[in-house]
């Protein structure tokens, strides 16, 4: 990919009856440092965004209640700084919302949830 091209990687959420494809754009800024947009190329072009972003989506999707930043990342074994950059993804795509605000079971402070979009 150019570093110039305006075009986005397909992702693709879910499978079977839940398969999604989806376009997804670019979340670096014309202002942010050169560092900044070739970190985003790199996870783009790697596929780690779209892989963590595809694990995020199977975990909400399999949750029973909103869950925090906090217990998806526990459920996945990561650190939360890795969901918290792929949670305004899914929102951006129309994938995911925000739920309740309540106290997260991993940190005990309270936080936004974040749900499935039915």
């Amino acid at each position: 990919m150019n570093k110039n091209d305006p075009s986005v990687p397909l992702v693709i959420l879910g499978q079977g009856d839940y398969e999604k494809r989806i376009m997804a754009p670019r979340v670096s800024r014309a202002s942010d440092p050169e560092s900044s947009r070739q970190a985003e190329r790199e996870i783009t072009e790697s596929g780690a965004r779209a892989t963590y972003a595809e694990l995020i989506y199977r975990v909400l999707h399999d949750a029973s209640e909103p869950m925090t930043c906090g217990e998806i990342a526990a459920e996945l074994g990561v650190h939360r700084s890795i969901i918290s950059k792929r949670l305004p993804d899914l929102r951006e795509w129309g994938e995911i919302v925000n739920g309740p605000e309540r106290l997260c079971r991993i940190s005990d402070r309270s936080q936004i949830t974040w749900r499935i979009e039915r």
